[in-house]
């Protein structure tokens, strides 16, 4: 009875099912290749068939040792880190079994000693380390790819063994393979205290992301005769790189979100936090290091508002939901109105959150359309950055409302009559 009722098994299927599940696998790691295959130095940027399809039959020559060598490295690097350098233990949310999962709260002092490591390493080597990772990108791509199919395989057959002893996802236990491989049975892996959803939520992937910016960066340079950069693929990288630097400041924000709360570790998640993260998201600093662009004054100050004005509704709404969560009675907060609801937890229904169920995902995206600006019209490439990121982030709005809607009942009718836009006020 007790598995039973902390296990019981996914009465509802996600992304409409095995077959959307299916696709999704398929067409993830395909479109992470495809956006480099359509847009390079030797093809391009919107490369014909013929070229692309010549580099797929040659598949052999995405793989290195060397790559290989550069990505496991990295992988050891930031456990070793997260074992060695200092910071608090907080827990997370109460888990449905009573317990709490306890994580280390060290990542921004990793990225601060890898940001110091890494100006040390170009004042030491020059820029001959970041030019080997920038030509090394498809092997990695593809390595990342392997290993996060290969971690997603271990992770599930884990999952069955002293599986009473485990809480299980609620949305990934049906019984059907494909649909818990890719949604994860397990919802809090664990190696020797080592929480791995969280730990690559966060460090690898999301600081070889600002990495990869760095690189790129460095290219671009080389690419002008070691004399200059140009100011948009600064104004990127700034973008990106203090976007990670604000996520790691604000770790603890993570640990009430739906990827630790909810998901389980499947192949959603590895995937998505170590091969589309870091190989999709510098997209656009991939894109200046070959083909530079020069911007004028009046699009660099259009730029630099509508980036400000999307961290500015980013970071301010989410402040705000996290400060009320903490502490609902923080008397800066008493203006805010909110509904009750039978879980004990309350939901805003004014400042920020009385626009739209999820305004911060407005200044999200208003901040990466900022990002695929900087790159100018010669290209659609950059412009994929928006477009996927427009289609996450009205997925996991959907996501969200749904697990909302089982959760607090007619509480979230009662929100949904009061906040009725999801993410941009008036329209959507």
């Amino acid at each position: 009875m007790k598995k039973q009722k902390l296990n019981p098994k996914s009465t509802e299927f996600e992304f409409f099912g095995p077959i959307g599940c299916t696709v999704v696998m398929v067409i993830s790691p395909l479109f992470l290749l495809m956006q480099y295959l359509i847009c390079n130095e030797e093809g391009g940027c919107l490369a014909s068939p013929g070229y692309v399809l010549g580099k797929l039959v040659d598949f052999k020559s995405f793989y290195s040792f060397k790559a290989a060598g550069m990505y496991f490295g990295w992988l050891i690097y930031h456990v070793i880190m997260w074992a060695v350098v200092p910071g608090p233990w907080v827990a997370g949310t109460r888990l449905r079994n009573g317990n709490y999962v306890q994580y280390k709260m060290n990542a921004f002092r990793i990225f601060l000693i890898t940001a110091g490591l890494t100006l040390a390493t170009f004042l030491t080597y020059g820029t001959s380390p970041f030019l080997a990772v920038t030509q090394a990108f498809p092997q990695l791509v593809v390595i990342s790819i392997t290993y996060s199919a290969f971690q997603s395989v271990v992770l599930y057959m884990h999952s069955f063994t002293y599986e009473n002893n485990k809480l299980l996802a609620l949305n990934g236990n049906t019984g059907v393979f494909v649909h818990d491989f890719w949604m994860g049975r397990e919802l809090n892996p664990s190696v020797f205290g080592l929480d791995l959803k969280e730990f690559f939520e966060l460090r690898p992937g999301l600081m070889g992301w600002a990495f990869l910016n760095v690189c790129f960066v460095v290219k671009q340079y080389a690419l002008l005769g070691y004399s200059r950069v140009t100011f948009s693929i600064l104004f990127v990288a700034f973008c990106q790189i203090g976007y990670v630097a604000d996520s790691l400041y604000n770790q603890a924000a993570v640990l009430t979100t739906m990827d630790i709360t909810t998901d389980g570790f499947g192949f959603m998640l590895s995937f998505g936090d170590i091969s589309f993260v870091p190989f999709l998201y510098p997209i656009q600093t991939r894109y200046l290091s070959m083909y530079p662009q020069e911007l004028t004054g009046l699009a660099t100050v259009f730029l630099l508002a509508s980036a400000s004005l999307g961290y500015y509704i980013f970071r301010s709404a989410n402040c705000q939901k996290n400060d009320f969560r903490r502490d609902p009675n923080d008397p800066k907060l008493a203006h805010l109105k909110y509904i009750k609801t039978d879980t004990g937890r309350n939901l805003l229904i004014s400042g920020w959150w009385g626009y739209a169920s999820h305004i911060n995902y407005l200044g999200d995206w208003l901040l990466s359309l900022s990002q695929c600006l900087a790159c100018g019209f010669g290209s659609p490439v950059p412009y994929l950055f928006a477009a996927y990121f427009a289609v996450l982030l009205v997925h996991r709005d959907s996501r969200d409302d749904h697990e909302c809607s089982k959760k607090y009942g007619e509480s979230w009718k009662k929100y949904r009559a009061t906040v009725p836009y999801r993410i941009l006020p008036y329209v959507y």
